[in-house]
């Protein structure tokens, strides 16, 4: 009678012994736990129906922890990454809103800027205009006062030539009236 073989009881045993132990079941580890006993195409066509058919346990294994563990972590995970989408989101809302308050203010301000320019070239005319009429009315002045000053000596040379002319009339005045009293002397000096 020939030997007897290995048998997937045997490998479901040794397989589940291993992930008891924390450790992956693989084709050479189960030929060790078995004493180093049967070959290795014979065990790896069980350990695969095995492992489909554990496959919470290989996971469980191969992580070090439990499936409803890495379940409630990963729902965890997605709640979190759920969370950050959220505030991204409205982090990109409250960004564009700003990027457009910026945007609608820049515009304004470049509107008001265009009107202070329009406003300032208008104040440029008016005071060009302004420096013009100062410009004429300064030379106008200017030849008023030189117009003013030969005016007033002329005045001053004609004030002085009437006082000078009223010195000569009071003199001829005086010699009118001597002459007058000479004459009066003289004819009353011959009528005697």
């Amino acid at each position: 009678m020939g030997r007897a073989g290995i048998l997937y009881s045997h490998v479901a045993k040794a397989a589940a012994a291993l992930v008891a132990d924390g450790k992956n079941p693989t084709v050479d580890t189960i030929r060790v736990a078995l004493g180093d006993t049967g070959s290795k195409s014979t065990i790896a066509p069980l350990l695969k129906r095995w492992k489909a058919e554990h496959q919470e346990a290989i996971l469980e294994a191969d992580l070090g922890m439990s499936v409803e563990l890495l379940q409630a972590v990963k729902n965890i995970y997605e709640k979190m990454q759920t969370d950050v989408i959220d505030q991204l989101e409205q982090v990109q809302i409250t960004h564009q809103t700003g990027v457009e308050a910026a945007v609608k203010q820049m515009q304004q301000a470049k509107a008001k800027n265009v009107q202070q320019e329009k406003i300032n070239t208008g104040l440029r005319s008016e005071l060009e205009r302004i420096n013009t009429t100062l410009k004429q009315l300064q030379t106008e002045h200017h030849a008023a006062t030189v117009t003013l000053s030969s005016v007033q000596a002329e005045n001053v040379g004609l004030n002085q030539r009437l006082a000078d002319r009223a010195t000569e009339i009071n003199a001829l005045n005086q010699q009118l009236n001597q002459a007058r009293m000479q004459f009066e002397h003289y004819q009353e000096a011959t009528v005697r």
